[in-house]
């Protein structure tokens, strides 16, 4: 027959951004039909003006069908609500109808019987759209038995009431819980849910996914303050195990239901208590409440044992063929069939579960039990389809890369590979693609799994690759220790589990810092050194390397806050650069450096090339008049320190002016020379002072941030009348005048 559009079908635009990956297709599922009056009274937020002309018409189609008279269907419409308050109330009594009308429900029924008949049909749900779940279970896969159980019970129960088809939890699923794919489709559904249900224990805080889970359902919880600008927001229900909340939950303390106090109840009775809270809420973001009652899987007439089917797929008869595939004892198969027990609940049970909540007493099928479990789990593992697995047991090479990038990042890809070969290390990639994402995956998951480290290229077109994005939920599946070189600020573009997976990843910030500064900290991450360079102080390069690795988070926040801040309101410090002209290229290669930093350089570089240019040069009057003014102004005097620039006119000349107008000098060794230097008066100024090593080109690249970093601690990035270069001034010279009573006495 046609299919008719349900009353509680959500019409909204937030319902509808539920379903936008979705393709609509139409079919029938079986079950029978609910009064159109159940719906009318369970509607959730989705209900429009447009339902109620689609209700007039059922209604009126409805009433030309059986040509019965008003009285008469309006005692049969009111008999049928009562009756299905009745079933809603007492969800045993539905049962109970359900079985006695088991033989009169096809998978096809166009009809049912009784008060049924004088009421609309209501739309048949599509296979399809009956995927699409508003509801999602958020609980850890690691939990124990008795959590799990509790976890399932109640899950069941609420499918009982009417949410089997609003609630997504992945034991109901086809795919294996352990497989990377039920992974990557939990962290999905997770981004675009209605409602969650979470279940907090101390094994959700130490799960992996939960944690991810959890960042991104509190991101976009609807009751957190300041989250209006949230596109998808979710309503969260909190079901607190009895565990202290972490910090970040705190504040959700008063919203989350404690069973602390009901520790000795059942697990009936724990599943009442959250079903009595939760339901009648609940039933506000469930589109598809009450549309069909859930079945229970048809016994077979002969048990059958598939082999290879996933243990964590399979129902209670499943668990009872594969019981008797060993012969197990009559009254441990009944324990088992009696408590529900099927392969959710298997693969994480225990001696001491069986011996507690089944009542097997014996020590030899309890040990039994074990043993058959985890041989068949070990067969399964050995299966050409459960590559993932083997992969995730796969033994790790030391010295090992594989970088994850999108394909227009070949090009990077290359040098920093050719960075990495240099110091011993051996670099992959994917570099086959498949013809599906599974293909994909097992083409290239061999170097993967065994790569002892996992590198992001996270660039702007890798923020949105599918190559990408597979990719890191496979890495995080299987453990890796993720690192991301950021080549392009692109976090706002990266999907909401992708920022949940990498934003507390270390990163190293390729867009801002020099190459070959942002290598050096990649490689120190990648393999330390054993024995630190002679020339290099420890302290400081270890606080260098700890400055450049920072959470991705965090590196992603800086050009919106901090940075943009300070170009707005704080002026650009000046600083003032002595030197010789035997370097005068690399003083331009700092004068960029420092520039690119928020600094103001000043150099006769430049005015000294348009004098050679013109053949015309200023008088000295005019010359030392201009470096005054540019000392005196300077936050800061960088001196670039050569043998020749020692013995030269300029230096003692620069160096005077900067310790009579009490500015800083910042002494950079350019050639190397004894420190410090031959000569009086410069010696007596530059001797108190730590001098930066920049003599060759590897101290000269790996000193430019201690340069920029030394400069920053008394002109701050602030104009040279900040407090810190007060500071610094005095301190300056109350260590001169203490060198001058020292030469005196």
């Amino acid at each position: 027959m046609d299919e008719e559009k349900s009353p509680g079908e959500p019409t909204d635009d937030s319902e509808q951004a539920l379903e936008t990956d979705e393709v609509e297709t139409s079919g029938n599922i079986d079950n029978c039909n609910v009064p159109i009056s159940q719906d009318l009274n369970t509607n959730g937020p989705g209900n429009s003006a447009e339902n109620d002309v689609e209700d007039k018409k059922a209604d009126d189609s409805n009433n030309n069908l059986h040509g019965k008279s008003e009285g008469s269907r309006v005692n049969d419409g009111q008999t049928d609500l009562n009756a299905t308050f009745e079933q809603l109330e007492v969800p045993k009594g539905l049962l109970n109808y359900k079985e006695s009308s088991r033989e009169n429900i096809s998978e096809n029924a166009s009809a049912t019987e009784g008060s049924y008949e004088a009421t609309s049909p209501t739309k048949l749900v599509s296979p399809r759209r009956a995927k699409r779940r508003a509801i999602f279970v958020s609980y850890a896969p690691e939990a124990s038995f008795s959590e799990k159980r509790f976890i399932s019970y109640t899950i069941k129960e609420l499918k009982n009431i009417g949410f089997c088809d609003d609630i997504w939890f992945d034991k109901d699923d086809s795919q294996p819980i352990q497989s990377p794919s039920c992974y990557q489709q939990r962290l999905e559904i997770v981004e675009k849910c209605r409602a969650a249900v979470m279940f907090l224990s101390e094994s959700y805080f130490n799960s992996l996914i939960c944690c991810h889970e959890g960042r991104i359902l509190l991101h976009r919880d609807e009751e957190k303050e300041g989250n209006e600008e949230v596109e998808k927001p979710v309503k969260l229900f909190w079901i607190n195990l009895s565990v202290k909340l972490p910090q970040e939950y705190k504040q959700l303390a008063e919203r989350v239901l404690d069973l602390s106090k009901h520790s000795a109840s059942s697990v009936a009775e724990l599943s009442s208590v959250v079903v009595g809270k939760f339901s009648e809420t609940l039933e506000k973001y469930a589109p598809l409440f009450g549309l069909r009652v859930p079945t229970p899987p048809r016994e077979p007439d002969v048990l059958k044992f598939d082999r290879q089917k996933p243990v964590s797929s399979w129902n209670i008869h499943d668990v009872q063929a594969w019981l008797a595939s060993f012969k197990m004892q009559a009254h441990c198969a009944l324990s088992f069939e009696e408590n529900e027990i099927d392969g959710f609940l298997l693969v994480s049970m225990r001696e001491t579960d069986m011996e507690t909540h089944l009542n097997i007493d014996s020590r030899v099928a309890r040990k039994k039990l074990l043993q058959e479990a985890r041989k068949i789990q070990e067969e399964q593992e050995q299966l050409k389809g459960n590559w993932s697995l083997k992969c995730k047991k796969s033994k790790v090479k030391d010295d090992s890369v594989y970088v994850i990038c999108d394909p227009s990042d070949v090009r990077f890809y290359h040098n920093l590979r050719a960075d990495l070969v240099q110091k011993n290390l051996k670099v992959f990639k994917h570099e086959r693609l498949g013809q599906s994402k599974d293909e994909f995956l097992q083409l290239n998951s061999q170097h993967l799994a065994s790569s002892n480290h996992v590198i992001i290229l996270l660039s702007t077109a890798a923020a949105t690759s599918l190559f990408v994005y597979n990719e890191v939920l496979f890495a995080d599946w299987l453990g890796k220790r993720l690192l991301v070189a950021m080549t392009a600020n692109s976090w706002e573009k990266l999907r909401p589990n992708l920022q949940a997976i990498l934003g507390s990843c270390p990163a190293v910030n390729f867009q801002d810092n020099l190459y070959e500064d942002s290598v050096a900290i990649l490689l120190y991450r990648l393999k330390p050194f054993r024995n630190m360079p002679a020339v290099i102080l420890e302290q400081e390069f270890l606080d260098r390397m700890f400055e450049g690795l920072k959470p991705l988070r965090v590196i992603a926040a800086v050009p919106e806050t901090s940075y943009v801040k300070m170009e707005d309101t704080s002026p650009r410090p000046s600083l003032f650069l002595s030197y010789h002209w035997d370097v005068q290229n690399k003083v331009q290669v700092l004068v960029q450096y420092l520039e690119s930093h928020g600094f103001q350089c000043w150099t006769d570089v430049s005015s000294a090339n348009k004098r050679h240019a013109s053949g015309k040069s200023p008088t000295h009057e005019n010359s030392q008049s201009q470096i005054q003014r540019n000392i005196k102004a300077a936050a800061a005097v960088v001196c670039c320190v050569t043998p020749k620039y020692v013995c030269s006119e300029n230096c003692i000349k620069d160096l005077s002016l900067a310790e009579s107008m009490n500015k800083p000098v910042v002494p950079v060794m350019f050639q190397w020379l004894a420190w410090p230097p031959e000569g009086g008066r410069v010696r007596r100024i530059l001797a108190p002072l730590q001098c930066i090593d920049m003599s060759n080109d590897s101290l000269f690249r790996r000193n430019l941030s201690t340069v920029e970093s030394h400069l920053s601690k008394f002109a701050g990035k602030h104009s040279p009348g900040d407090t810190q270069v007060i500071e610094h001034v005095r301190i300056a010279n109350s260590q001169r005048s203490n060198q001058k009573h020292q030469q005196k006495a």
